[in-house]
C-alpha cells in the first residue's frame, strides 16, 4: 500500500470564510485538497529547492510572531506537503478524531501534483485572512461519513496498534471496490 496522509479540508475554529461543509464540498467538486501557510508566497514557489532546515529558516523570517513549536510544526507539514507526497499516494480526509469524510488518491493533473494559488484559495475559502492557497490534486475514490466510537487520529502509542487497523481497513474497502 502506497503512504496514507490524512488532512483537514479546513479549520472548522476559524469563522471568517466559508464553512467547513462548503469548503469540503469544493474540495471534492474539484478534486483537490489544501493546506494554508499563504504567509509563504517568496517560498512556496521553492520548497523543492530549500532543505528542511533552510524552510523553517524562512518561516520563522516571515512568520516572527510563531513559536519554536509553530515553526517546526508548520514547516513539517510544508515540507511533506511538497517534498513527500508521491502520486498515488491515499489521501483521507478527517473530520475530528473520530471521523473520516473521505479517501482518495493524489494525482497529476496538468503536470502537477501540488500547486499555490492564492485566487482559488480565496475562492475555496473565502477568507483572506487565511486562503489555504496550496493545492493537491486528488481523485477521490469514496465519499463517506464515517463515525468512530473513539479517538481514531489521536496519536500517542497506546492506541496507534489497536486504532490504525480501522483506518487500514477503510483504506483497503475502498481501493478493493473500484
Amino acid at each position: 500500500m502506497k503512504t496514507c496522509w490524512v488532512m483537514v479540508p479546513y479549520e472548522e475554529k476559524d469563522t471568517r470564510g466559508k464553512s467547513f461543509k462548503e469548503i469540503f464540498e469544493y474540495d471534492i467538486k474539484n478534486g483537490t485538497i489544501a493546506l494554508g501557510a499563504s504567509s509563504l508566497v517568496n517560498t512556496i514557489k521553492n520548497v523543492k529547492e530549500l532543505t528542511e532546515d533552510e524552510l523553517r529558516q524562512e518561516m520563522e523570517n516571515l512568520s516572527p510572531d510563531y513559536s519554536e513549536k509553530q515553526i517546526n510544526n508548520k514547516a513539517k507539514v510544508i515540507w511533506q506537503f511538497y517534498r513527500l507526497i508521491e502520486e498515488g499516494d491515499v489521501i483521507i480526509v478527517k473530520k475530528g478524531l473520530r471521523q473520516i469524510l473521505a479517501i482518495g488518491k493524489a494525482i497529476v493533473r496538468s503536470g502537477k501534483l501540488t500547486s499555490f494559488d492564492k485566487k482559488k484559495g480565496f475562492e475555496r475559502a473565502g477568507n483572506r485572512f487565511n486562503l489555504y492557497p496550496n493545492f493537491l490534486n486528488v481523485a477521490w475514490q469514496r465519499i463517506l461519513n464515517l463515525k468512530f466510537d473513539e479517538d481514531v487520529f489521536r496519536q500517542g502509542r497506546r492506541k496507534q496498534h489497536r486504532i490504525i487497523p480501522l483506518i487500514e481497513e477503510e483504506v483497503r474497502k475502498t481501493f478493493r471496490e473500484k
